[in-house]
């Protein structure tokens, strides 16, 4: 991503109605097939549009200081501890974010830039692993350190343009891209990266990234940029009972009985 900085105070004030937003699908294709790494009209337009909805409070989402967040990781059986004869998950230190040299693509984040990943809720946090059955997960709680304030790309709260339909196009795409699972890691991974490197740099007010799950309908994901906003509290161990799926016949709509 070029010159971040420069342009940023210039793209915050630059008039919305010069800015041509493309789709999402020409934008994520532009990104991953034909220019990665230098400047190009797409992405300053893209950048532009993002600074202009931020900047009218349109796309964020306030968290309140002692709120707390969940993050899971799976555990096996010997690793869990032993706290005062309570059954205890991962310590602060493997709970956290990993080391930047161990750090994978995600969806929030590139190799080697660790992000928190946590969730709005204990059980989201579960969903997000897809544990089976008897499988164990360690869920650290983690309270909002300050107050903070984060983009956010829930699927249900996409702003109304009534003059830029093209933008909620864009907006409702974008969002489901962070939510929808991916196939390929390398490549698919690589818009929802360039939109979040984009708002971690030039807005240094927005501390992370909300979310929606597709693995718990109604659960949110929120991927903070900086650890140091949360606080490690405790973790606890649970034990997946239970794994349940639905399936529609595409023809009837009926709920296939097992």
């Amino acid at each position: 991503m070029e010159n971040i900085t420069e342009h940023k105070n210039s793209l915050s004030v630059s008039d919305p109605k010069t800015i041509n937003v493309p789709s999402w699908k020409n934008f994520a294709d532009h990104l991953v097939f034909h220019n990665r790494f230098t400047g190009s009209e797409e992405k300053e337009n893209v950048c532009r549009f993002l600074d202009k909805i931020i900047s009218e409070n349109k796309l964020t989402y306030s968290i309140p200081k002692g709120a707390i967040l969940y993050r899971g990781r799976k555990i096996t059986e010997d690793e869990i501890r032993k706290s005062n004869g309570v059954n205890c998950g991962f310590d602060e230190k493997q709970s956290g974010v990993p080391p930047y040299r161990k750090t994978h693509n995600g969806r929030v984040n590139i190799a080697g830039i660790p992000v928190l990943y946590t969730a709005a809720e204990q059980y989201t946090a579960c969903a997000e692993l897809r544990p089976i059955k008897n499988e164990f997960v360690s869920i650290a709680e983690y309270e909002v350190a300050e107050d903070i304030v984060v983009a956010d790309f829930v699927l249900d709260n996409i702003p109304s343009y009534e003059d830029t339909p093209e933008g909620m196009l864009f907006l409702k795409d974008m969002f489901r891209s962070f939510s929808l699972p991916v196939t390929n890691e390398l490549i698919d991974y690589l818009p929802s990266q360039f939109v979040s490197e984009y708002i971690r740099i030039a807005h240094e007010d927005i501390s992370g990234i909300r979310y929606s799950s597709m693995r718990h309908i109604g659960g949110y994901n929120i991927a903070i940029f900086d650890e140091e906003k949360c606080r490690f509290v405790r973790s606890t161990v649970l034990r997946c009972s239970k794994v349940k799926y639905e399936f529609k016949d595409i023809n009837a709509e009926e709920i296939l009985e097992l």
